[in-house]
């Protein structure tokens, strides 16, 4: 039998936002302007880097301070680019906070929403940025929190960021909340760790080889009204 949800927390990158996209945009625009090219294997390259800094800061190992500047300096350093790390990074954050590329369907999908159902964006990301992003993509309207692990103190998946998430929207039941998100990693493991309902947007159909078994997996957002009918 479906259970009854009164709020739904998205994850922004990858669930609402197209990260890819803007990830992609962002970072050939800031090598532009310091007179570099990004062809498809810098590309590669930088998403290796900054996967991998990203899995450090969901396991407490950095801070978002750190990762943001490491990974331009990581990038900077494999390609012998003379630039500052910290002027790059800066480029790089403000081309990325005007990016408001969207996960196909998601705008629709928040549109047919039920009236009566709350719903909060949880992301890990830098507080500027999210928020530049959220504003570019016109989508502040459609949340009732937003919710960053740099405001928070923590990301997800630790127990800490879903305290401060509570907190923000009230400390309603966790069986009333369920949670949105594309990563097994923090959105539901997170979720599964801190006992609340998790749904797996999975698009692409990846196989799941984690061991991580969310509540709910969906390819498609009819599958998420199906659940919450």
């Amino acid at each position: 039998m479906l259970k009854p949800y009164s709020w739904l927390l998205f994850d922004a990158d990858g669930t609402i936002l197209d990260y890819n996209t803007a990830e992609t945009h962002s970072l050939k625009a800031a090598a532009a302007s310091f007179g570099f090219d990004v062809n498809p294997e810098i590309l590669s390259l930088y998403h290796e880097i900054n996967s991998a800094l990203w899995v450090d800061l969901e396991r407490g190992n950095i801070t978002s301070l750190e990762l943001r500047v490491k990974r331009f300096d990581s990038l900077a350093s494999r390609m012998d680019w003379d630039v500052s790390a910290v002027d790059f990074s800066r480029t790089y954050l403000r081309e990325l906070g005007n990016s408001g590329f969207m996960i196909p369907g998601a705008r629709e999908m928040l549109a047919d929403l039920p009236g009566d159902m709350q719903r909060a964006i949880i992301t890990n990301g830098i507080r500027d940025t999210q928020y530049g992003r959220l504003k570019t993509a016109d989508l502040m309207k459609d949340f009732s929190e937003i919710i960053i692990s740099e405001e928070a103190g923590s990301a997800k998946p630790a127990a800490a960021f879903f305290d401060y998430t509570l907190d923000r929207i009230g400390f309603p039941k966790k069986k009333d909340l369920l949670i949105i998100g594309d990563s097994l990693s923090s959105d539901i493991a997170g979720g599964i760790g801190y006992g609340i309902d998790t749904c797996w947007f999975n698009p692409e159909g990846r196989e799941n080889e984690t061991g991580v078994e969310p509540t709910y997996e969906i390819s498609c957002w009819d599958g998420l009204f199906e659940i919450i009918k």
